[in-house]
């Protein structure tokens, strides 16, 4: 099944977002990614404010240690997610 977030943008028209292109005009993984996690994770803020939750991102000091997006309800209850795109491959196959 096709990625609808990189559907929805168009990763395979040349170019689409002035963003960086590999073979054949689509997004490279690594922009591809980009977006998809920023686009995941607008929405996921967007279900926790409807909620009444609050969603935030963690990274440590040095870097090392990274949750893209963290859940936490008023009651203190909180779930951590890391969004992940795929591979080489699987943008391959979109295009």
């Amino acid at each position: 099944m096709p990625f609808p977030a990189i559907e929805t943008i168009g990763c395979c028209l040349p170019n689409p977002i002035g963003a960086r292109v590999g073979k054949r005009g689509c997004l490279d993984i690594a922009t591809a990614g980009l977006l998809f996690e920023s686009l995941t994770v607008h929405d996921i803020r967007a279900y926790a404010e409807a909620c009444d939750a609050t969603a935030f991102h963690y990274r440590s000091h040095d870097s090392r240690d990274e949750v893209d997006c963290i859940l936490e309800t008023a009651s203190g209850e909180w779930a951590g997610f890391e969004v992940t795109l795929g591979s080489d491959s699987a943008i391959d196959e979109l295009c």
